[in-house]
């Protein structure tokens, strides 16, 4: 007889499966990846299909199966409606649920931390003007990574641990700020005005709702830096951070 369990869990993605059915990828309350099967959930009417939307957090009833389990109930806990209503806040969304699928598909448990900021970081875009929502995506790569033990060097060198008064370079594949000896030596490196790397400490330290009353940022700038930081460090490229681009510069 199948195990039926409960789970409560953020949507990150949906795959078709046959005429009606869809696999759905997501993060569980532990911060492991499930993939499940929900029976029918594109045919119209179904009774699941609305709890169980991309960005929705939600507490399923499961039960195993041979290769993927089968969603049985489902109870709204967050609909996160609004975040697929205006695009900006769709595309920065999907900035964070590309990262999580990509980061937990090799079998990683992120843990409970990253699920609980997962979740409030799609409250806080859910809430947020549409404009502000990637502000809140770079927080979140910053704050994931960081999480995962790659969190950037913001007030020491990332090499010899110097502190440093005020950052002149900053280079992503050594960690982060670098001191002037330091950069001397190396002579290369990617250099950065040194509010970015004020900005990138501001982000680490803030909440989402502390992060959300700041009133002018350099969004593009920390998203490219996010970017560089996730391809660095976790190893893999975020197709959705292009078209985010794309509409912040549109």
């Amino acid at each position: 007889m199948a195990k039926a369990y409960n789970e409560r869990c953020i949507v990150l993605k949906h795959t078709k499966l046959g005429e009606t059915d869809v696999i759905v990828t997501m993060l569980g309350g532990d911060g492991r990846q499930i993939r499940a099967v929900a029976k029918g959930l594109r045919k119209p009417g179904n009774r699941i299909g609305a709890r169980l939307e991309l960005f929705a957090e939600a507490d399923l009833l499961l039960h195993e199966g041979k290769s993927l389990d089968i969603v049985r109930e489902v109870k709204t806990i967050a609909t996160n409606a609004s975040i697929r209503e205006e695009l900006e806040r769709t595309a920065a969304a999907s900035v964070e649920t590309e990262f999580l699928e990509k980061l937990g598909r090799e079998g990683v448990v992120l843990g409970e931390r990253m699920y609980e900021m997962s979740a409030a970081s799609m409250r806080t875009i859910a809430e947020l003007p549409a404009r502000r929502a990637a502000f809140i995506a770079a927080a979140f790569l910053f704050k994931a990574m960081a999480m995962q033990g790659f969190a950037p060097a913001t007030r020491e060198c990332a090499l010899c641990g110097t502190s440093i008064e005020q950052v002149k370079a900053f280079d992503v594949s050594y960690g982060g700020a670098l001191c002037d000896d330091c950069l001397g030596r190396l002579g290369i490196c990617t250099t950065i005005d040194s509010r970015a790397a004020a900005w990138i400490e501001a982000l680490l330290f803030s909440t989402f709702a502390q992060i959300a009353d700041i009133e002018s940022y350099p969004e593009i700038e920390l998203l490219d830096l996010a970017h560089m930081w996730v391809c660095e460090h976790a190893g893999f490229e975020l197709k959705s951070i292009a078209f985010l681009k794309t509409l912040l510069m549109g």
